[in-house]
């Protein structure tokens, strides 16, 4: 089971697709390489795999034993997640459930942007699964919830506007019963921000800027004697958790945008 789960990871991309664990469990992911739960092999982010069939004494030696389309041009910049036999994909075209012992597609849900969408649709990280769902965004700045059984939309939240400079490519995470999802931009001097969301509903918990508002407490202007102007520059979130005993703490990075000479930036 564990050599046939590795071939598949390696060359293409599993039975009837069962609940997604609880918090606990996403928290605690086990190194077993039968159900990977989140990105990077847990909330640690380590990207490391136990397995010891598989080593430099035989790499050589691994074949493909199937393969399958994931009908995307963009290129695959996500990783999957596995749970009960079934591999869950992403990408921005799709998403698929796939069986990972004969690669045959159980579902595949396509991805519905917005008609003004510009940017090349791609995506990040992996997708979020909890309790019976599946969690993306789109580039076109909307969290998605999807059926881990049949692939239905369960619910969809648009949290920004393109014409802003807002898009999204990262994976949300799941804290404390919260889901938590960032954006992309900087480099359009958007204001970033980390929104809160109750995975059951959608409905929206909270909102965290990354940034002061123009004018707001923490904003000084630019060295220099220049006369002050509003601000243009905005900071950019990365979003990742780390573990801190037996609960994840979330941390952020910000990157700074595109800021201009004569942008006011943030207090030091």
């Amino acid at each position: 089971m564990k050599r046939v789960w590795l071939f598949a990871v390696f060359f293409g991309l599993g039975p009837s697709p069962g609940l997604a664990q609880i918090t606990a469990d996403l928290i605690n992911d086990p190194p077993d390489p039968e159900n990977v739960l989140t990105h990077s092999m847990g909330y640690h982010r380590k990207s490391y795999s136990p397995l010891e069939q598989i080593n430099t004494s035989n790499i050589d030696r691994l074949v493909p034993i199937w393969n399958a389309s994931l009908m995307n041009d963009f290129g695959e910049l996500a990783a999957p997640v596995v749970h009960d036999g079934v591999m869950y994909v992403i990408n921005g075209q799709c998403t698929f459930a796939i069986d990972i012992e004969t690669g045959r597609q159980i579902w595949r849900t396509p991805v519905e942007l917005e008609p003004e969408t510009r940017r090349a649709p791609y995506t990040r990280g992996a997708p979020t699964i909890h309790e019976g769902k599946l969690f993306r965004v789109t580039i076109d700045n909307h969290l998605l919830a999807l059926d881990m059984e049949t692939g239905e939309e369960l619910w969809n939240q648009k949290f920004a506007n393109s014409s802003e400079g807002y898009y999204a490519t990262g994976a949300p995470v799941l804290a404390n019963d919260v889901l938590i999802s960032g954006m992309a931009g900087g480099e359009s001097t958007t204001r970033g921000f980390l929104d809160g969301w109750d995975p059951e509903t959608g409905t929206k918990l909270w909102r965290r800027y990354t940034i002061p508002a123009p004018g707001g407490a923490g904003v000084r202007d630019v060295a220099g004697g220049r006369r002050g102007v509003e601000i243009r520059g905005r900071a950019n979130v990365a979003l990742w958790v780390i573990r801190s005993g037996a609960r994840p703490r979330l941390l952020g990075h910000r990157q700074r945008g595109a800021i201009r000479s004569d942008t006011p930036r943030r207090a030091g």
